[in-house]
């Protein structure tokens, strides 16, 4: 697996479909080896790297969060995460749905912005949907990537 790092975008109007397109994605690839697995996660994950990260782990590599946590690292990165789960031992990429994108706050961008930049080597495709006007942070984001 080779794809590692981006971030797609949906904006809308208020009721214009975006949670029930993310719905979609998360219903139409559940249980599908040929789709990728799906872990939702909501913003207020995405202000912590190592929350994130565990919620990564929990969805990779369920039952062995306990083990690494005791024998490994109490704090988690996404560098770290590639060394714990490497790609070569992912059966499946990783998307990551976010919704409310429009309330992304400065707090968000280092996950988003090592999520969309894919350093971390990890086959991840975050998705996310928000109204049509999203925060300076987000343009940030958009420049610097």
């Amino acid at each position: 697996m080779k794809t590692c790092g981006h971030l797609v975008v949906f904006q809308g109007a208020p009721g214009a479909g975006k949670m029930a397109l993310l719905s979609h994605f998360k219903e139409a690839w559940h249980g599908k080896l040929e789709c990728p697995l799906v872990l939702q996660i909501g913003l207020e994950t995405l202000e912590d790297t190592s929350a994130a990260a565990w919620e990564i782990v929990k969805k990779i590599a369920p039952g062995k969060e306990e083990l690494f946590r005791q024998q490994l690292w109490p704090t988690l990165g996404f560098s770290v995460l590639e060394k714990l789960l490497p790609p070569k031992r992912w059966w499946q990429p990783l998307c990551i749905l976010a919704d409310e994108i429009q309330n992304v706050t400065e707090r968000h961008g280092t996950s988003l912005l090592t999520l969309h930049l894919g350093e971390h080597g990890l086959p991840i495709v975050t998705v996310a949907a928000g109204r049509l006007t999203l925060p300076r942070s987000c343009n940030k984001l958009c420049r610097r990537a």
